[in-house]
């Protein structure tokens, strides 16, 4: 089943890639514009949402509020629909500030399952410099994208510079960590335990990939939903005979264990290669990013 998943989940973004690249591409620019136009107040949150969308945060803005409903009915109209805990309750659309000079609105594309594209925002507020990263699922309705979810993503942008196809130029790598399920950003919850994090993670289906703009993404998980997301990453420099930088990664596995694998790869041929495997134990993972091979 974990072979199905994986194989049906490859397929389908590989068939649709062009497609998709270029929709993301439209998507993402008309994104960008409308949450702009938003910001500088001419346009409102329902012009830029699904028409469900927009009566679920109205609902989490007023809650247990005089004039709106308790938390438990608030979670009982809409816990079935939406991940509530994302809901920003108390807080205005995107941004928990009531006042802003300018805000700043950067957009990238993070992922897409069938007519949902997932993109990941940054937003920046001119004076006081304050940044607010978020992920928003954007769906269709009358044949139009619009927003129909917002979450809260890490500040920090997972990121790694380097040339890894040797070509001269500069490549990005990010992280991106989604569900086989539906395409949607993975959030490790820290407030759970062991146990419930790895059983809520491993029943999502999740898929880890590091892709770049120019090269094929590296798919860290093949057959294996047991992971947590990436525990360390390191451009090793140009370590062998071929062209570009090589990749060091250590896979956070969904397990008891304090084994875990530093693997190696190199690009080459317009692929990603595994060219070295060890075993190495997680109090000799370095913080620092020292690590030596």
């Amino acid at each position: 089943m974990r072979l199905f998943f994986t194989i049906y989940f490859l397929l389908l973004t590989s068939c649709c890639f062009a497609q998709t690249g270029k929709e993301a591409i439209h998507v993402g620019g008309w994104l960008k514009a409308g949450l702009e136009c938003y910001f500088s107040d001419q346009c409102t949150m329902d012009q830029l949402t699904t028409q469900r969308y927009a009566h679920y945060k109205s609902d989490a803005m007023n809650t247990d509020m005089n004039w709106g409903m308790s938390f438990d009915a608030f979670e009982k109209k809409w816990n079935h629909i939406y991940n509530t805990k994302q809901a920003g309750t108390y807080e205005g659309f995107l941004i928990p500030l009531q006042d802003w000079h300018h805000i700043t609105v950067n957009c990238r594309f993070y992922s897409h399952f069938g007519d949902v594209i997932w993109m990941s925002v940054l937003l920046t507020e001119a004076t006081t410099r304050q940044q607010f990263r978020r992920y928003v699922k954007l769906m269709k309705e009358k044949g139009a994208f619009r927003i129909n979810d917002v979450w809260e993503a890490p500040i920090r942008q997972n990121e790694l510079s380097g040339d890894f196809n040797g070509d001269g130029k500069g490549d990005t790598l990010r992280q991106v960590f989604t569900s086989l399920l539906d395409g949607a950003p993975l959030l490790i919850d820290t407030a759970l335990d062991t146990d419930r994090l790895i059983a809520k993670v491993v029943s999502k289906k999740p898929l880890l990939q590091l892709v770049s703009e120019g090269l094929a993404p590296l798919v860290l998980n093949k057959n294996n939903f047991y992971v947590l997301g990436l525990a360390y990453w390191k451009n090793m420099g140009d370590t062998n005979d071929k062209p570009g930088d090589e990749l060091a990664v250590i896979i956070r596995a969904a397990d008891y264990s304090s084994i875990n694998r530093l693997l190696v790869y190199t690009y080459y041929g317009n692929r990603w290669k595994m060219i070295s495997e060890k075993e190495i134990r997680e109090e000799e993972i370095p913080a620092d990013g020292s690590l030596k091979w």
